[in-house]
């Protein structure tokens, strides 16, 4: 029921409680009740998010390199700098090339890739299910 889907650049979410969801359906609209258009900078980071889990064990810094433009070091030097947690406990290791998430990391890939979403530092309130 509250699920959130992507048509173009847009990302939408359905009504989380039932009465508004069947409601909206009732009156012949749509469920969305919010809605976000994402620019160049989310899709790269959708990109990024999005190999790290469903691949599992590395992202290369060239294809993002080719396919974007950027120079990956430079564009995510904070991000990296943050994943130097994630290296200490032996879950990653990042090199000039690649990120390359480690065996006893991919459990927790999510967290790795949570690095890379640039609004989880906006929030006040926790929005997004606990990972542990």
């Amino acid at each position: 029921m509250s699920s959130i889907g992507k048509v173009g650049n847009v990302y939408a979410q359905n009504a989380k409680d039932l009465p508004a969801y069947t409601a909206a359906i009732d009156a012949g609209q749509l469920t969305i009740t919010r809605g976000v258009h994402w620019n160049a900078d989310d899709r790269l980071r959708r990109d990024i998010i999005t190999q790290l889990m469903c691949n599992l064990v590395e992202l290369r810094f060239d294809e993002f390199e080719a396919a974007y433009g950027i120079r990956f070091a430079n564009a995510f030097e904070p991000e990296l700098e943050r994943l130097r947690s994630f290296e200490e406990d032996g879950l990653v290791l990042v090199s000039d090339t690649r990120l390359e998430v480690k065996t006893a990391g991919r459990m927790l890939v999510r967290n790795i890739a949570m690095v890379f979403d640039r609004y989880l530092g906006q929030q006040t309130l926790e929005r997004f299910s606990r990972t542990v």
